[in-house]
């Protein structure tokens, strides 16, 4: 059985990006993530699954060290994901910027990375 695991439209305010204006005043992003975990059996206990306490917990300790780039970012999310909860299978993690530093531009830009993990 496949299990899906959503945090959506989480609001984090951080100093990523190349610009200077970013890491000097900041910004408002937006982050979804889904973890995918298999399990054989169709009742859970929460040791069973992954608390979104303790995804949202993670998040915040990794948001707070700056990155230029946003793919690095998500890439450094994704691996504590599945190092802190080897149980994960799939990670995918969308990270937008609302209100980028771009002239005359209005809406969100961002990236999002996928990862699967096989294992043995």
């Amino acid at each position: 059985m496949e299990l899906k695991i959503h945090l959506k439209d989480i609001r984090l305010y951080g100093y990523h990006g190349v610009h200077p204006l970013e890491k000097q005043v900041g910004i408002e992003f937006i982050i979804d993530i889904n973890i995918i975990i298999h399990r054989n059996q169709a009742t859970f206990l929460l040791t069973d699954t992954i608390d979104y306490e303790s995804i949202f917990l993670l998040l915040k300790e990794e948001f707070i060290k700056t990155e230029s780039l946003l793919e690095n970012l998500a890439n450094r999310i994704i691996h504590r994901i599945h190092t802190d909860f080897p149980s994960t299978q799939a990670v995918d993690i969308s990270i937008m910027k609302v209100g980028a530093p771009i002239t005359n531009f209005q809406g969100k830009v961002g990236i999002s990375i996928s990862k699967t993990f096989y294992q043995v």
